[in-house]
């Protein structure tokens, strides 16, 4: 909580952070009687700390949590309802915290003096998700949503407490309903923590959910996923993500990896997109990573053209179509993105819809500008196959 251009505001915002950090903490000297001068210097009694809290938050946050610097500071104004940068109301963090057994007799004192100043609880309908995750109550979510609770409210963290349960079909129904596959905080995504869990069922999840793997750990340099595993002693996991993330810093550079045995026919058919800069190692090197994520098989392998089908799909689909768009442009420049135009000429010439074009197409606005992209997600989940072609 500084203010540079008022430096004795700013160390007065200093005095009232350190008056509170130490208010009631067991075994330390009490400094809460210095939080009113603290505040009659100039400490802004409804600021942002630079850990994002608010003073009052930050008194609950702090520590045990400290009733009587929550009680100073409520009479002397501070604001029982202010969200604080970090997205909670001091109702919400204080019951966030009662779930703790050797701070819960502080938070119902806290509690009773926040409801005494009329704070709002608005958020304990946010909070009600966590519940419902931790008891794997998938209806009770949708009911939660329905009714306008946001999936991603920080203060809920639901994607990340579903990582940490290591439930994989609780991940996989958040990323269905919309959840955001980095969490609420960059610096410690979703996907970090399922690395340090050892979970790979959920990194597959998150990363065909669109997850960024290039992400520091802690915004640490060098701290990748790949040394975050082997930090870890995930000895397995590493070598599996150096497969995936063969440029990954903490790669190991000592051998080259061997080809995937499904790959041979495209090494042995010489398989390239030279058109689009693209060599056989790169092909291989992307159809081994989705393999490693979804399972795969190929066919009618050629110089310039492979079927992939993918044994599973992610959840939503629209980055694995957006990924499979970029890969090979042909696919929706030549294919799904062409559909408006052949049905337009078959409609020309009289000539009735392919059966298959009709279901695919069904209630697709084909003059959307992503319609390429929603016909090649719905072809994907009926058919789990898609042509790639380099010409």
């Amino acid at each position: 909580m500084t203010d540079i251009d008022n430096p004795i505001r700013s160390e007065a915002n200093q005095k009232l952070f350190q008056a509170i950090s130490f208010a009631e903490l067991p075994g330390v000297r009490t400094t809460v009687s210095q939080i009113e001068p603290a505040i009659a210097a100039g400490a802004d009694l409804n600021g942002i700390l630079e850990d994002g809290c608010t003073p009052l938050t930050y008194a609950i946050k702090s520590g045990m949590g400290s009733p009587k610097a929550v009680k100073i500071l409520l009479e002397l104004g501070a604001d029982p309802s202010q969200r604080d940068a970090n997205g909670w109301t001091p109702w919400a963090l204080c019951l966030d915290k009662m779930e703790i057994p050797c701070v819960a007799d502080r938070m119902k004192k806290i509690a009773d003096l926040l409801s005494e100043y009329g704070a709002d609880r608005t958020d304990e309908r946010v909070l009600l998700m966590k519940t419902a995750v931790r008891e794997r109550d998938q209806e009770r979510l949708l009911q939660l949503f329905a009714e306008g609770i946001d999936i991603n409210s920080p203060i809920a963290c639901t994607l990340h407490l579903a990582v940490i349960e290591h439930d994989a079909d609780m991940v996989r129904f958040l990323l269905r309903q919309g959840a955001n596959p980095e969490g609420s905080d960059l610096q410690h995504t979703c996907l970090m923590s399922a690395v340090q869990h050892n979970q790979i069922e959920i990194i597959k999840l998150l990363l065909g959910a669109g997850a960024d793997p290039s992400r520091l750990f802690g915004g640490t340099p060098g701290m990748t996923l790949i040394i975050l595993a082997k930090d870890n002693g995930h000895k397995d996991l590493a070598k599996w993500l150096e497969r995936l993330f063969p440029d990954m810093e903490g790669a190991s550079r000592a051998k080259k990896h061997k080809i995937n045995p499904k790959l041979r026919p495209l090494v042995k058919a010489g398989t390239n997109g030279c058109n689009s800069g693209l060599d056989n190692e790169a092909i291989i090197q992307q159809l081994d990573r989705w393999d490693q994520l979804y399972g795969i098989e190929v066919s009618d392998v050629g110089s310039d053209k492979v079927t992939v089908r993918f044994l599973s799909l992610p959840e939503p689909l629209d980055q694995l179509a957006r990924e499979i768009d970029d890969f090979c442009p042909d696919v929706i420049d030549q294919g799904f993105g062409c559909i408006d135009d052949m049905v337009a000429m078959q409609a020309r010439d009289g000539q009735e819809i392919a059966h298959e074009w009709a279901r695919l197409i069904h209630g697709v606005d084909l003059q959307h500008p992503d319609a390429g992209l929603i016909l090649l997600q719905r072809s994907l989940s009926d058919t789990r196959s898609v042509a790639l072609w380099w010409d």
